[in-house]
């Protein structure tokens, strides 16, 4: 579960309760990729976004496959993320302080010594970061639900994308994206 928590939670920028609230009817399978529809995003504005296996060498699309695959097939609501005890999952849906702890113990797993500042906002925070570190492009980390405008380009004017153009336009008068290689 958590594996699978992790790939929506930073390919969607997902918020821990939109995490929580995900069904398995907000996910659609479509050969190579998943759609994943947020109906009731912060902004009351439905979000979509695309998982893919194109840029990874872990497999995503069979990770979601085999979770779901585990899923008992009496269980009564349609919640994605469910309880793993004991080999198996059980019927109970995750809650939000479940997800919000998952951060923390995938930290722990790495061994982190600051894991416990690890808190379910990572998710949406290292999208952002990842975002804006490979295109510095403010409407592209838009669409993962900022509605402010600030608090998006916080994110990109940190990304060492940006900072990278700068200091090509200050130290060389001309952006990298024109600079060849000695």
């Amino acid at each position: 579960m958590w594996k699978v928590v992790l790939i929506m939670g930073i390919a969607g920028a997902c918020r821990s309760n939109e995490l929580v609230n995900m069904s398995v009817n907000d996910v659609e399978p479509r050969g190579d990729v998943l759609k994943v529809i947020i109906p009731h995003a912060k902004n009351n504005s439905p979000r979509t976004f695309i998982v893919t296996n194109r840029i990874s060498t872990i497999n995503f699309i069979e990770l979601y496959k085999k979770y779901i695959s585990l899923r008992p097939s009496h269980i009564s609501h349609q919640r994605l993320f469910i309880n793993f005890k004991n080999s198996r999952c059980t019927v109970q849906p995750v809650g939000i302080n479940m997800i919000s702890k998952i951060p923390s113990k995938i930290a722990k797993y790495l061994g982190k010594s600051n894991a416990e500042t690890f808190t379910g906002h990572c998710f949406r925070q290292t999208s952002a970061s990842l975002r804006a570190h490979e295109s510095g492009d403010l409407s592209k980390l838009k669409q993962g639900g900022w509605l402010s405008s600030t608090a998006a380009k916080d994110y990109v004017e940190q990304s060492d994308l940006i900072k990278r153009e700068t200091a090509n336009l200050i130290l060389q008068g001309r952006s990298s994206t024109y600079l060849k290689p000695p």
